[in-house]
Formats: C-alpha cells, structure tokens, sequence
C-alpha cells in the first residue's frame, strides 16, 4: 500500500505543494496549509472539546433529592 498524497496550498505558496505520508499532511495543516486555494487566509475554525463520557461507576444525580435526607 502507498502513503497518501495531498496537494495543499498556503498564502505563500498559492501554486500548491504535494504532501506525502498522513505525518507530513497532518503537520502541513497544522502549520497553515489548505486543501483549496480558496481557503487560504480563512480563520480555522477550533474542534470542538469532547466531554468525558460518565462512568458506569458514578451513581447519577438525581433532581428533587437535595433535601430527601432531611
């Protein structure tokens, strides 16, 4: 099997560039370059954080039991 190739583009190199192997197309991205040349200067957007899913340990909390003890 191949490693994968990309053509990227940044606003210095507007022509393009071939990126080989998923490191170096995973590095390119993070340093600028785009998978079109229409998207070069556009303002990445972030992802999203992932929130943890519970445990199956933790008891849920349940709503109106605050003063059940009481």
């Amino acid at each position: 099997m191949s490693d994968p190739r990309c053509f990227l583009y940044r606003s210095d190199c507007p022509q393009g560039e071939i990126f080989v192997g998923e490191e170096a197309i995973a590095a390119a991205e993070k340093d600028g370059w785009v998978d079109s040349p229409e998207r070069i200067g556009e303002v990445p957007t972030p992802e999203p954080e992932l929130e943890p899913e519970p445990s199956e340990e933790s008891e849920p909390e349940l709503e109106g039991d605050e003063d059940a003890g009481e």
